[in-house]
């Protein structure tokens, strides 16, 4: 090596110290063990700042009960991130954080963009034979960590809804894109039925899907889209065959569909490492993309390019359904995108649009609208009113954009979209029956 070591003033005076204290000085008689020292990270009652994991809990535990050194001091304010993780059962190792005894602080901040409530379910229904009152799903004593306890979470000292910060340009706006599949082989029985789970039916509907997909971003003009799944052999399928499909699609209409679409998947297996190398050449690649994923791009991940997310089993709760449509709301400072989230929907072979108020087809848009509601109430419940019946001198919501100049662009306001016009009074009646 050439050249010199430039060191701090602080790094200088902790080698000269060190070096003075493992000096041998002449006629210095030497342990057995010989000589050693220490130089604690932290010492006294400076000021300092940890950065750690929730994994890495278990080491703040051990560190505060002096199990490498000195007991550390109590904290001033111990900030908690995606707190809604820290709800649930007191008895799950990330729920020390709230202990006083384990974690001492003087203060705790936590922040979330997607708290968990967590109550007991209402009474069912139904009554047990013989009469008596309806059965009642009692919240198991040990789930007692609801973040609407303010004993453990406090009160809520600032909050902004997701209106809010889209009107703020800090998130982009968005819509709900409905893809209405209909497949002669995929009957709602097979789909909900006892068939469901049956390896050809899924890899059926995954093939299904794929290429409503492609039509989808065709149609929208889309170019990044993250697709979500609840099985990692389905999130692998679902990118290995993407580019058969597409070839397909590009044969018949070279024109919509461009004969290559990257993609990709991750799963919760894989390394970090590789993760961050496949999401890299997701964003910088050039033309359409799709990188599919299972459980890993739900929270924590900051891709502005993403336009679209795609729900292809939401099965998740309304707090994983919102962190996933999350993905496509990030958005560069000024860069006024729409989001599109993109719900497909499979109805039976007679079905009607008279019929989706009170169709089951429709779940999987009701489970991501609920999901909604819980964050955009005032979008959502706009959804329940007949576009016809809303008082055009009224502001409008932010999520419908800026108001037209014409009557002409008034599609453009539309948070709910279907592959076919839809009579306003059809959706509003549907988001009443259902929200």
């Amino acid at each position: 090596m050439t050249g010199e070591i430039m060191l701090r003033p602080h790094q200088a005076e902790a080698v000269d110290a060190i070096v003075a204290g493992l000096e041998i000085r002449p006629g210095q008689r030497i342990a057995r063990n010989g000589l050693r020292g220490q130089v604690p990270l932290h010492y006294g009652n400076g000021p300092v700042t940890v950065f750690a994991t929730y994994a890495s809990l278990p080491v703040l535990i051990e560190s505060h009960e002096g199990s490498y050194g000195l007991p550390m001091d109590v904290w001033d304010l111990v900030c908690v991130d995606e707190a809604h993780r820290t709800s649930g059962s007191l008895g799950k190792a990330w729920a020390a954080v709230h202990d006083q005894e384990q974690v001492p602080a003087m203060r705790r901040l936590y922040l979330t963009a997607t708290p968990r409530i967590w109550m007991e379910r209402p009474p069912r229904r139904w009554k047990r034979q013989g009469g008596g009152a309806a059965a009642v799903d009692r919240l198991p004593e040990e789930m007692a960590c609801s973040m609407a306890d303010e004993k453990i979470f406090g009160p809520v000292l600032w909050a902004m809804d997701l209106s809010d910060a889209i009107a703020r340009g800090l998130l982009a706006r968005y819509q709900i894109v409905v893809t209405e599949l209909r497949d002669e082989r995929l009957t709602l029985e097979k789909l909900y039925g006892e068939e469901r789970m049956e390896e050809h039916v899924r890899g059926e509907r995954l093939a299904v899907l794929q290429a409503a997909l492609l039509e989808t971003m065709a149609a929208h003009r889309l170019e990044r889209c993250i697709t979500f799944h609840h099985r990692t052999i389905e999130a692998r399928a679902f990118s290995v065959g993407l580019g058969r499909v597409a070839g397909r699609l590009h044969a018949a209409d070279p024109d919509r569909h461009p004969e290559r679409v990257w993609s990709g998947w991750l799963s919760g297996e894989h390394e970090p490492e590789m993760r961050a190398e496949e999401l890299h050449r997701f964003g910088r690649c050039a033309g359409r993309a799709v990188m599919s994923n299972c459980r890993v791009l739900g929270e924590g991940v900051d891709c502005p390019s993403v336009d679209s997310v795609a729900l292809i089993d939401p099965k998740g709760s309304a707090v994983d359904i919102v962190q996933a449509i999350g993905r496509a709301l990030r958005q560069k400072p000024g860069q006024n995108k729409l989001a599109t989230l993109i719900v497909p929907v499979f109805l039976g072979p007679d079905e009607t649009p008279e019929d989706m108020p009170y169709s089951a087809s429709y779940r999987p848009l009701v489970k991501v609208l609920s999901g909604l509601r819980a964050h955009d109430e005032r979008a959502v419940e706009m959804l329940a009113i007949p576009q016809e019946d809303l008082n055009r001198s009224k502001p409008v919501s932010s999520w419908l954009g800026e108001a037209p100049e014409g009557d002409d662009d008034e599609e453009e306001r539309l948070l709910l979209r279907f592959g076919v016009q839809r009579d306003p009074e059809l959706v509003a009646r549907m988001v009443q029956y259902n929200l």
